[in-house]
């Protein structure tokens, strides 16, 4: 039994053909692969710090499912010009669609609330 076969066998509820619905999120675990294989089409949370960046992974496999996530929340800790340099490396990804753009898990609990408002306020912006 080969690696999609063995995917398969323990997920088959994520089998288009067997599932009542079409769209799945799916945490991504690095079986990216896998995942596109077995119809699963909107995957999360690509969190940053596993090295699983949103920007490489569309251009490695497409536009032919939806990331969410991929937002590295640690420069929440740090302040506006760090929120501003992690929006300018997702811009292109929020622009190029498919993208929900959110924080790779929970925010943590040294992100300061107002640090956490002008995120949002500036990830308003470039929505």
């Amino acid at each position: 039994m080969n690696d999609l076969e063995r995917f398969n066998a323990t997920m088959n509820y994520a089998n288009p053909d067997r599932a009542p619905f079409k769209e799945f999120l799916w945490p991504t675990w690095g079986l990216i692969p896998l995942h596109i294989d077995t119809g699963v089409d909107i995957l999360s949370p690509f969190e940053v710090q596993a090295g699983m960046h949103v920007l490489a992974v569309r251009k490695k496999y497409g536009r032919g499912f939806r990331i969410w996530g991929g937002v590295d929340k640690r420069p929440l800790a740090e302040g506006p010009a760090a929120i501003d340099s992690e929006l300018r490396r997702i811009e292109p990804l929020i622009r190029d669609g498919r993208h929900i753009p959110m924080l790779d898990h929970s925010a943590t609990p040294d992100i300061p609330y107002r640090n956490y408002c002008y995120f949002l306020e500036k990830l308003r912006q470039i929505l």
